[in-house]
């Protein structure tokens, strides 16, 4: 009995020992746990920190939108700034009007072989795209753009305005109203030139001037969209000789603007891209007076016009203008 006992109060030290000692490492284990987690969770944060600083290094690679942040200029407005610089140089071998570009050949009646040299950077074009309130149903922006073909001598050219002008956009409509000085209605084709002049002296009949314009474009069908556009124009003439000093402009004399109109069809015809064509006409009035004592005539000033840019592959566009 008394070894029964000895050998059952032993077992119950040697119990209580492992007891013990298990609940040691388990208590150990659970610190180890804890601080594991810690630790992972301080990895975690380490490693969300690191990969913000890689999207924030990221989007300040030149040429991404937050590396370029728009600030406004003295306004609320966004304001984008464009344009490029344009040097040329040219040597003709008889003498052309105008020089710094080709219009024509002077005759050589009295300037035989009169060969010229220029050079210029009046095409260098600067430009101003404004973007205004947007309350998601009408959208504002406008443009103004210059260039220095305004006059003056050679190292010292006057700015010239080319755009000028407002816009309000109704998209889901798909209506807009201009106002201010832009590209003309009529002829709206503008070819790729390496001389200034785009074909003016040529039959390219459309210009850029102050008007009022109203344009709205419907779908015909899925891939057949119809774009008519009307504007009331400042007509440009000439300053009458007759009414000097006071130089009444014949235009202007006239009383009232010029009308213009277009309408416009695209579709899918020919080619990898939608074909566009487009007839167009105009009629305004101009007066020259023929004496100091009010007498005048009226003359009337009209055209029509068809415009055409048709695809022919990926790379290569035809685009032709007939008028009268």
């Amino acid at each position: 009995m008394a070894k029964t006992v000895q050998w059952v109060s032993a077992f119950l030290v040697i119990a209580v020992l492992g007891g013990s000692r298990a609940s040691v490492q388990a208590a150990t284990s659970q610190e180890s746990m804890a601080e594991e987690n810690a630790e992972l969770k301080q990895r975690v944060a380490n490693l969300d920190k690191e990969l913000e600083d890689v999207k924030k290094t990221l989007n300040q690679r030149p040429g991404t939108k937050e590396s370029q942040p728009r600030l406004p200029v003295w306004s609320s407005l966004d304001i984008q700034i464009y344009g490029y610089l344009k040097f040329d140089a040219a040597y003709d071998s008889s003498r052309i009007d105008n020089g710094d570009y080709a219009k024509w050949v002077d005759p050589q009646n009295l300037n035989n072989h009169d060969d010229q040299f220029n050079m210029t950077a009046r095409q260098t074009r600067l430009g101003v795209l404004l973007t205004g309130p947007d309350n998601r149903r009408v959208k504002t922006s406008g443009r103004v753009e210059i260039d220095f073909y305004g006059g003056d001598s050679e190292n010292k050219p006057n700015p010239m305005m080319r755009h000028a002008y407002m816009k309000l956009d109704w998209p889901a409509e798909k209506f807009s109203i201009i106002a201010g000085q832009t590209s003309d209605v009529i002829s709206p084709l503008v070819p790729s030139t390496v001389n200034y002049s785009v074909c003016w002296w040529v039959g390219n009949i459309g210009y850029r001037r102050p008007q009022f314009r109203l344009t709205k474009e419907i779908s015909l069908d899925r891939d057949v969209d119809l774009k008519l556009e009307g504007a009331v124009a400042r007509t440009i003439g000439r300053a009458d000789a007759v009414a000097a000093p006071n130089g009444t402009e014949s235009g202007e004399d006239a009383g009232f603007p010029t009308v213009q109109a277009r309408a416009g069809l695209t579709m899918p015809l020919y080619g990898p891209k939608p074909t566009t064509m487009g007839v167009s006409g105009h009629w305004g009035q101009e007066e020259y007076d023929t004496n100091p004592r009010g007498g005048h005539r009226d003359f009337t000033t009209w055209s029509l016009n068809f415009d055409l840019t048709q695809p022919i592959s990926e790379k290569v566009t035809i685009k032709g203008e007939l008028f009268t």
